[in-house]
């Protein structure tokens, strides 16, 4: 009889071990989220959001991406998020963990710092639009047009469109979307410098 755990390790095995950071991932946010939607009736995402300029927010940086709103904003996080991040992947296991700690620690801190007075921020959207960022920057410096135009339409299909990085909708943290997407940029430029001077 096939249990959860044969589908579980079934479907790792076709993921395969190339794209077992970005499976991790979504596990954990999943997880966290049915702690904080069920569990404690999104309390976690007053107390480890980010909170701009209080000490309890900076741990909001870590925490943050794997905190969300409800169900639908859970889903609509993780669809982009593991296309986008599995994109990255290919380039390598190192430089995935490299762009994505990037985007949450500068983006998160840039959002710590900057962001709107008594609010709380959280999601998975400010690493979706760094990925974004991060290959859009990457085609450029690559002259790789194909980068460019699936990391906008993958993040067009699913509404993180470059109006998504300025004030609009009530509710939504654009200065996360603003810092992520440049925070990506950042990465892209990093790592295009990195292997210039040292490969």
């Amino acid at each position: 009889m096939t249990t959860i755990f044969d589908w579980i390790n079934q479907f790792r095995n076709a993921w395969g071990d190339n794209f077992q950071a970005v499976g991790d991932l979504v596990l954990y946010a999943w997880i966290i989220s049915f702690v904080n939607l069920v569990l404690c009736g999104g309390a976690l995402n007053e107390k480890f959001g980010i909170q701009p300029r209080t000490w309890l927010g900076l741990v909001g940086i870590l925490f943050s991406p794997f905190l969300h709103k409800d169900w639908k904003h859970l889903i609509g996080n993780t669809i982009p998020f593991a296309l986008l991040g599995c994109w990255v992947l290919l380039r390598g296991t190192d430089d995935f963990w490299v762009v994505t700690l990037v985007i949450v620690l500068v983006g998160g801190l840039a959002e710590w710092l900057l962001g709107s007075p008594n609010s709380v921020s959280y999601g998975a959207s400010g690493v979706v639009f760094g990925y974004v960022a991060f290959l859009i920057a990457q085609g450029y410096l690559e002259d790789n047009p194909l980068l460019v135009i699936g990391s906008i339409a993958i993040g067009g299909v699913y509404g993180f469109t470059l109006r998504g990085l300025f004030p609009g909708e009530t509710g939504i943290s654009w200065q996360g979307h603003l810092f992520g997407f440049l925070a990506g940029m950042l990465a892209a430029s990093y790592l295009d410098t990195f292997r210039n001077m040292f490969l």
